[in-house]
């Protein structure tokens, strides 16, 4: 019988990686299902009602609560797949009879579901409104709507009621414009790259994973953790073609942090932050970010072991803890992006968010598209590898909201 204590990680980290066959093992060893993770507070059927159905119906099969509620919020697995996407997920919760009606504090899985599927079509407007349709970013935000229509047919013909709330709570109008205004980026590409610290951003939805190593490192590290078919070194020279489960790693010149990410899939790789800073004894990050939603996340981490956590989502810390200060939640609401800012200028570290559409024009971000550099203009980089990786034991189902955290 395994240590219970140590399920809840475990098995998350299946669901996480859609190791659906690694899921069925650790059921069949009797593993706790309910157990929550102690940072966050969910169980592995929240995360798995937001990414996997097959790992959803396996976890119901095998008698895993359906009302479980997260700590952060109270909210239970139907909120999470309502509000992440997954359409199978709803329907599959539904009928091993899901409560539809279930509240937190302000909120129902209908009125999630209506608040996303608005965000999402407000964010195909601003798509379309700056010439974006062909981007990847588009099409899978349409697919979202979709999803979202049908997670809120779904969950009315369950009977759900409509929503008797308050007025939605803005995810604050600015928050886009909250990291650095129009005139601080223009006025930063006037600079020196080595010279930038903090966080700076354009319009998207991005997770991102930089780690304090230098690229060849965390490029070696990452291929030995999760296979590679390929590690194709400095493509800045020579262009690289992409690929459906390809990473960059890159590091800019004056900086000691390097920045891995997935330019066709938007892929967090969250536990890969934990891992490879075991594995390379260093420090290193996990952050998302949406200003669709009005949210960012980042998970620090050193030698395999968190020191710091924050989740923030529409004007309100959903979750934080430190083990190196202590600062009450309500100060960060107050200072809400520039708390973040601040967090990365301590890393001694810029959140180059932007890398995305400097490295990956968008009407180039689809699997088989080839990419050369010669666009690249005020960035300085010291380095740029792309790595093939191993696609995922059991690749996900479910959801396909693009700004799911």
């Amino acid at each position: 019988m395994p240590n219970k204590k140590m399920a809840p990680r475990k098995l998350y980290d299946a669901v996480r990686r859609n190791q659906l066959e690694k899921v069925g093992e650790m059921i069949e060893a009797g593993y706790d299902l309910d157990a929550r993770l102690p940072s966050s507070g969910e169980a592995a059927l929240h995360l798995a009602a937001a990414t996997d159905p097959k790992i959803v119906q396996n976890l119901i099969n095998a008698g895993a609560d359906i009302e479980i509620r997260d700590r952060d919020l109270g909210r239970t697995p139907l909120f999470w797949a309502a509000a992440g996407g997954g359409s199978s997920a709803v329907d599959l919760l539904i009928k091993a009879g899901a409560n539809v009606n279930a509240c937190d504090e302000s909120t129902t899985p209908l009125y999630e579901a209506r608040r996303m599927l608005e965000q999402s079509e407000k964010f195909i407007q601003k798509l379309e409104s700056k010439k974006k349709a062909a981007s990847r970013q588009y099409t899978e935000t349409v697919k979202a709507v979709k999803q979202f229509e049908q997670i809120i047919a779904s969950l009315l013909a369950a009977g759900a009621v409509e929503d008797q709330l308050p007025e939605e709570i803005q995810a604050f109008d600015n928050f886009e414009e909250s990291f650095w205004s129009e005139q601080d980026l223009q006025a930063s590409e006037q600079q020196k790259i080595e010279t930038l610290r903090g966080v700076f951003d354009v319009d998207g939805n991005y997770n991102e994973l930089y780690v304090l190593a230098p690229a060849d490192k965390t490029a070696a590290a990452l291929t030995e953790l999760r296979g590679a078919k390929s590690w194709q070194k400095q493509v800045d020279d020579h262009g690289v073609t992409l690929t459906e489960h390809g990473c960059f790693v890159i590091q800019f010149k004056g900086h000691r942090w390097s920045q891995v990410l997935d330019p066709v899939w938007n892929r967090g790789y969250s536990g890969e932050a934990e891992e490879l800073s075991q594995t390379l004894n260093t420090r290193a990050i996990y952050f998302s970010y949406s200003d669709t939603a009005g949210a960012f996340e980042y998970n620090l981490y050193e030698s395999g072991k968190l020191l710091e956590r924050l989740a923030f989502c529409e004007g309100h810390v959903d979750g934080y803890e430190s083990k190196l200060r202590q600062i009450d939640p309500k100060q960060i609401e107050k200072q809400r992006t520039g708390f973040v800012d601040a967090f990365f200028k301590d890393q001694d570290l810029v959140a180059a968010i932007i890398a995305y559409s400097v490295l990956v024009p968008a009407e180039n971000s689809a699997a088989g598209q080839r990419l050369t550099f010669d666009h690249i203009e005020w960035y300085e980089f010291n380095r740029i590898d792309y790595i093939e990786l191993a696609p995922p034991a059991n690749p996900g189902s479910g959801a396909t909201n693009p700004f799911a955290l």
